[in-house]
């Protein structure tokens, strides 16, 4: 099943978990996967773009979850939230300050959820992946000039342990196993 929904409106999650709940399949997975990352500096984020990173990085998940709760809980499922590395790491140069807010705060959910849930039978983790090869994480690779693309794999082979950035398979493996 195929259901087309904008998470970044609260609003749309409670029809949306009625649709979902409505379908004849057990929920036994719920991977919070949507998210938004707009890399731009701290003093030029405006209310506006802060709030739409919390609106899908943090509320989304947590309204979803929420939302889906008893089906999960009667399937003895599981959560499993999308972080990032750059909730805990942050880099010079790197204009994270409204994503890392809400990839940090997805991590205290998280744990704070796995306890009170983990009574229920649901088990609830995160990945926290840093780069990951997609094509949004493309297009901006792109826009960057020669030198900033440069400097960008010069970082990748002195901070990430494996000398390159993750693909979404390591991501969708990973989460196969949490599941």
């Amino acid at each position: 099943y195929a259901i087309e929904a904008d998470l970044a409106q609260s609003k749309t999650i409670k029809g949306l978990c009625e649709r979902i709940l409505a379908l004849p399949l057990k929920i036994d997975i719920l991977v919070n996967n949507a998210g938004l990352g707009k890399f731009v500096p701290f003093e030029a984020t405006d209310e506006a773009l802060l709030d739409a990173h919390l609106n899908l990085n943090v509320k989304a998940p947590y309204l979803l979850t929420q939302g889906l709760l008893g089906a999960l809980a009667t399937s003895k499922g599981c959560v499993i939230n999308i972080s990032s590395y750059f909730a805990n790491r942050m880099l010079v140069g790197r204009t994270t300050t409204a994503y890392s807010i809400t990839k940090g705060a997805l991590n205290s959910f998280t744990k704070s959820l796995a306890f009170e849930v983990g009574k229920l039978g649901v088990r609830v983790n995160a990945i926290a992946p840093g780069s990951v090869l997609t094509p949004q994480f493309e297009r901006n690779l792109s826009a960057l000039s020669p030198q900033g693309r440069e400097a960008f794999e010069q970082m990748v082979q002195n901070i990430y342990p494996l000398g390159k950035i993750g693909s979404a398979q390591d991501i969708g493996d990973a989460a196969v196993f949490l599941a």
